[in-house]
């Protein structure tokens, strides 16, 4: 189960209770829910135990998604500019 709640400053704040001390923030509700899962999953990973299947796969499509859009972002090749001293 996850909460999420609005906070008086316009962002979002989301946890999941039923795992300790896993919470994020973020300016939309939609990044917020975004963010909890990937925080849910990397929680998971760290775990020393085996998960449902069903859950080990929606993190496993978490990572490979993430991978993904890492993949698809355009490389800088441009050289670094020296600073004039």
């Amino acid at each position: 189960m996850v909460q999420v709640v609005a906070l008086r400053d316009g962002t979002f704040r989301a946890s999941c209770p039923s795992l300790p001390g896993c919470f994020v923030h973020a300016a939309s509700q939609c990044e917020v829910e975004i963010r909890i899962q990937q925080a849910i999953c990397g929680y998971l990973d760290h775990l020393d135990i085996a998960l449902p299947r069903e859950l080990a796969k929606c993190c496993y499509q978490e990572r490979k998604d993430r991978k993904a859009a890492r993949a698809a972002r355009p490389i800088d090749r441009r050289p670094a500019q020296a600073n004039p001293g």
